[in-house]
C-alpha cells in the first residue's frame, strides 16, 4: 500500500501476514526485522514455542521520531486472559510493564500492578490495584491502590462505586463523579462532578453522538465526518485519516486499529504529526506520546474517542465507556445474555491483545475465500522439478471459521457507525512436496488482492451497502503460474428481525473452490451465500487461465434458505 500525493509516493506501507491470516508486521525487512521507516511494527505468535492458540506472544515497534525499538512480551492464563506484559526498550530505565493480573471465576479482574512514568519524572510502580466486589456481584465496591503513587489511578479512602439497578455506574469517588445519568439507550447523558463541573452528551435516536457540552461553556458538535468545536471546524475524517486546517493527515494503525503514527505531506516528505503507544487496556504511555499539531487526534485506541475532560480518562465506544486504568467497562454489555460465560463488564471479552472490542451490538462480517479441496494438487512442472505437487487445504466442506485456505478476505460492516473495515486480505503461502510427500520448498503469505471497497453513499444514506471483493493471487513457487481470481459484489441489507437480505454477483475462476459467508457478530451465526467446488463442477486447474469462467448470481435472506437461489453457470 502506498500514500500518493501530487508530488508522488509519500509513504509506502508493506504488510506481512501469518499463514493463518493474522498481521505479522508493517514495514519489515526481508528477514522480518524492524526498519528505520516512518513506523515499523512486528508481531510474533508461536515462534518461541510458548503459545499455539493464536495468542500474540511479542509486539515490537519503532518510529523514526527517536529510532528506539520497544517491545511487549505477553503471558496468558489457560483462558487466554492477559496476566503479564513484560516491557522492553533500548532506552535505559524505560518501563511500562503490566504484572500480576488475576481474575475471579467470572473473569473480573481482582489484582494488577503497572509500571510507568511517576509524578517525580522517573519510571517505577504507578499502580498496585486490589479490586473488591459487592457480594455475589460483578459490580466493583472499591479499588485500593497500595502503590502510593497518584500519576495514574487516584485512590480515595472508603468505598468508591455505586450503581443503578441496571448495572450502570452511578458514581465514582476516585474520579470525583457524584452522578452519571443515562438516556433510554443506556448511554451517559450527564456526568456530574463534586467540584461543580459537568459533561452533557446528546445523541440521535439510534445512539449516534451529536453533541458534547462542558460546564465551562465549550461544546463539540459531531456531524457525520465533521467535528466542530465551539462552531469552528476541528477536523474531517476520511478513509485513511483526517483533514485538519485544510491539510490531509494519514494514519498508520496496528492490528487493533489503534492509531500509532499520523503523518502529512510537507513539501513532498512525510512528516509525523502524532504518535501514540498504548498499554494492554488502552492506557496512554505518556512519554511515548508525540503531538506536532495544534489539533490532536483524540480517536486513538481502537479508533474510539478519548474523553479527557476534567480528568475523566475514559474511551467512548458506541454503547459504553471503557476505563483503561481499571481495564473494564463502566456499564453492562447490551448483549450480556448472549455472553453469560464472562462478566458483563469485561473489556474485549478479556482477550485484549489480539481481539478488538465488539461492543455488544455488533456489525456483520463478510468473508470470501478460495481453497483447494484436495490434499494435494499436481505441479504442472513436475517432470523438470523436484516439487511434484503442492499442499492443498484438504477439506471438501464449506467452513465459516476455516483456517486452511488459499486466499481470505474479511470485511466488517458496522451499520450503527456507518463504517466498513477490512479485517483480512491475505493469500496463504504455498508448500511444495517431493515424490515422498515431504515439503521441499515454501513461499511466504502475501496480499490476496486490492483491499475490498464499499458503496459509502448507500451506507451513509440507507441501511445497505455493496462490498466489492477482488482476488489476484498466484502460486509464488511456479514462475508464470496463472492466478486465482474472483471479482464479486456483495450487497447486504439488515432487517428488523436481525436477518440480512443479500445479493452476490460477479465471476470466479472454475478452480479452486470458493466460499462466501455473512456472519452476525451478535450471535456468531454464519450463512453460506455462495459456494463452488471443482470436485463437484468438474473444473480442473486449467480453469485458472483467463478469463474467469464461473458466473456468480445468488440472492436470499440469512434466515430463510428456501429463499436462496443459486445460479452457477
Amino acid at each position: 500500500m502506498s500514500v500518493n500525493t501530487n508530488t508522488g509516493i509519500l509513504q509506502t506501507l508493506d504488510y506481512k501476514y501469518h499463514i493463518r491470516g493474522g498481521l505479522k508486521g508493517i514495514n519489515l525487512d526481508a528477514n522480518n526485522n524492524l526498519t528505520n521507516s516512518l513506523f515499523s511494527y512486528k508481531l510474533d505468535y508461536e515462534e518461541d514455542g510458548t503459545y499455539y492458540d493464536g495468542n500474540i506472544r511479542n509486539q515490537y515497534w519503532k518510529s523514526n521520531i527517536d529510532g528506539i525499538q520497544r517491545a511487549y512480551q505477553y503471558s496468558y492464563d489457560g483462558a487466554s486472559r492477559i496476566t503479564v506484559a513484560t516491557y522492553g526498550s533500548t532506552k535505559a530505565g524505560e518501563n511500562y510493564a503490566l504484572n500480576n493480573v488475576t481474575y475471579d471465576a467470572n473473569g473480573n479482574i481482582t489484582n494488577l500492578s503497572r509500571n510507568g512514568w511517576k509524578a517525580n519524572n522517573t519510571f517505577g510502580l504507578i499502580d498496585n490495584l486490589n479490586y473488591t466486589y459487592n457480594t455475589n456481584s460483578n459490580k466493583i465496591l472499591k479499588v485500593d491502590d497500595v502503590s502510593g503513587e497518584e500519576s495514574s489511578f487516584k485512590d480515595v479512602s472508603g468505598n468508591d462505586y455505586t450503581y443503578w439497578q441496571d448495572g450502570s455506574l452511578k458514581s465514582d469517588n476516585n474520579k470525583g463523579i457524584t452522578l452519571i445519568e443515562y438516556n433510554y439507550l443506556k448511554l451517559p447523558k450527564r456526568i456530574q462532578f463534586a467540584n461543580g463541573n459537568w459533561i452533557n452528551y446528546e445523541y440521535n435516536a439510534s445512539g449516534t453522538k451529536l453533541k458534547k457540552t462542558l460546564s465551562t461553556g465549550k461544546y463539540t458538535d459531531y456531524e457525520e465526518d465533521d467535528i466542530y468545536e465551539n462552531g469552528i471546524l476541528y477536523q474531517t475524517t476520511h478513509d485513511e485519516g483526517r483533514i485538519v486546517n485544510g491539510e490531509y493527515e494519514y494514519s498508520i494503525t496496528d492490528h487493533l486499529g489503534n492509531l500509532r503514527v499520523a503523518f502529512k505531506d510537507s513539501l513532498g516528505v512525510a512528516k509525523i504529526t502524532q504518535a501514540n503507544a498504548y498499554g494492554v487496556f488502552g492506557e496512554d504511555l505518556p512519554t511515548l506520546k508525540y503531538v506536532n499539531s495544534l489539533k490532536s487526534n483524540r480517536f486513538t485506541f481502537q479508533e474510539q474517542e478519548l474523553q479527557g475532560d476534567f480528568g475523566l480518562g475514559w474511551y467512548q465506544f458506541k454503547w459504553r465507556m471503557e476505563d483503561p486504568i481499571l481495564g473494564r467497562f463502566i456499564s453492562v454489555d447490551p448483549m450480556a445474555e448472549k455472553y453469560s460465560h464472562w462478566t458483563p463488564y469485561a473489556f474485549s471479552g478479556n482477550r485484549v491483545i489480539d481481539a478488538r472490542e465488539l461492543e455488544g451490538l455488533e456489525p456483520y462480517i463478510v468473508t470470501g475465500r478460495s481453497f483447494i479441496p484436495n490434499k494435494t494438487v499436481a505441479n504442472p512442472l513436475a517432470p523438470v522439478s523436484n516439487t511434484k505437487s503442492f499442499k492443498g487445504d484438504d477439506r471438501q466442506s464449506y467452513q465459516s471459521n476455516a483456517t486452511s485456505f488459499r486466499t481470505e478476505q474479511k470485511v466488517r460492516v458496522d451499520f450503527d457507525n456507518k463504517k466498513v473495515t477490512t479485517l483480512n486480505n491475505v493469500a496463504a503461502g504455498s508448500a511444495g512436496l517431493n515424490s515422498q510427500g515431504k515439503i521441499v520448498e515454501t513461499s511466504q503469505a502475501s496480499k490476496a488482492g486490492p483491499n475490498p471497497t464499499y458503496d459509502k453513499t448507500s451506507l451513509e444514506k440507507s441501511n445497505s451497502t455493496t462490498i466489492n471483493m477482488q482476488v489476484d493471487a498466484s502460486n509464488k513457487l511456479v514462475s508464470g503460474a496463472p492466478a486465482i481470481n474472483y471479482d464479486v459484489n456483495i450487497t447486504i441489507t439488515p432487517q428488523s428481525d436481525g436477518s440480512v437480505d443479500y445479493k452476490i454477483s460477479g465471476y470466479t475462476d472454475g478452480f479452486p473452490a470458493y466460499e462466501f459467508f455473512i456472519t452476525n457478530e451478535a450471535n456468531g451465526q454464519s450463512t453460506l451465500i455462495y459456494g463452488s467446488n471443482p470436485n463437484q463442477t468438474g473444473n480442473s486447474p486449467n480453469s485458472l487461465f483467463p478469463p474467469m469462467d464461473k458466473k456468480v448470481d445468488n440472492s436470499g435472506n440469512t434466515n430463510d434458505k428456501k429463499k436462496t437461489h443459486n445460479k452457477n453457470n
